[in-house]
């Protein structure tokens, strides 16, 4: 079973230990406050950090209005985790974070951002930020990399090590995206402009890709009774939305193979 696949919740029953948004000190609730523009992805968020047994205590869309909020916190009440997007209107998260380490020393910072640009990594970093983690937000990395902030070495099973490591950042090399990966990113499968012709224009110069579509084609899973030797017969065959999300489960394989740096597992890896 992969990590994606384990439910935290049965690892939280399996080994019978305080669940992980519960102060093991107090015994009380962890209180999170969420900072994001994308209402949906605060949804999700809630959701999980409530199984967890967090207590989400707020929620903001904006960096200017969370900051209003959290100035009226009383210091007994205020958040003890602030998760926070980092591209939103007005203040990005990086703007924000300043603010709130001041306002609030002593509550630890997340930040759940769909961007990994190294510039980035190298601010969070700077800011002494607690995480990092990149969306979209899945319920096993949530909980582990809360797991991590939080000390909770009894919940992890053993294969996260909780250490301290100096990171030279300048030394970190992000893996490339190539210009097709990039147009096939952008390529809006709902656009009634947008079809097998268009796609198959894009894939063209990448042989790796196009090869990955012929395979496919000519598996067990389509059965075809003669061979599928072109590339348009092949998108035809599998479809315009099925070759994207093929395409983009390789792209996400080849940058989480190439991010092994420890940092990178600590701050990007999801």
């Amino acid at each position: 079973m992969s990590l994606q696949e384990i439910d935290p919740n049965k690892i939280i029953s399996a080994v019978g230990k305080v669940k992980l948004g519960l102060n093991l000190q107090t015994n009380l609730p962890i209180k999170v406050f969420i900072i994001d523009d994308d209402a949906l992805q605060r949804e999700t968020l809630n959701k999980f950090l409530t199984e967890f047994g967090f207590d989400v205590i707020g929620e903001s869309e904006d960096g200017n209005s969370a900051v209003n909020e959290l100035s009226n916190f009383s210091s007994g009440s205020s958040p003890d985790i602030i998760c926070i997007d980092q591209e939103m209107p007005g203040l990005k998260g990086t703007d924000v974070i300043p603010k709130i380490q001041k306002l609030l020393p002593k509550s630890k910072i997340l930040m759940v951002s769909g961007t990994t640009d190294k510039d980035l990594v190298k601010e969070v970093i700077r800011l002494k930020v607690n995480g990092y983690l990149k969306k979209p937000v899945e319920k096993f990395r949530i909980f582990e990399k809360l797991a991590i902030i939080l000390r909770r070495q009894d919940l992890l099973e053993g294969h996260i090590k909780l250490k301290s490591k100096v990171i030279d950042i300048d030394k970190l090399e992000i893996p490339p995206i190539t210009s097709v990966f990039t147009k096939i990113l952008g390529f809006d499968i709902e656009n009634p402009d947008n079809g097998i012709i268009e796609f198959e224009k894009i894939i063209q110069p990448d042989s790796t890709i196009s090869m990955l579509l012929l395979k496919i084609a000519n598996s067990s899973v389509y059965s075809q009774p003669k061979k599928v030797s072109t590339l348009k017969e092949a998108l035809n065959l599998i479809g315009l939305k099925n070759s994207k999300n093929i395409i983009l489960i390789e792209l996400n394989k080849l940058i989480n193979k190439k991010l092994d740096d420890p940092s990178f597992v600590t701050y990007l890896r999801t």
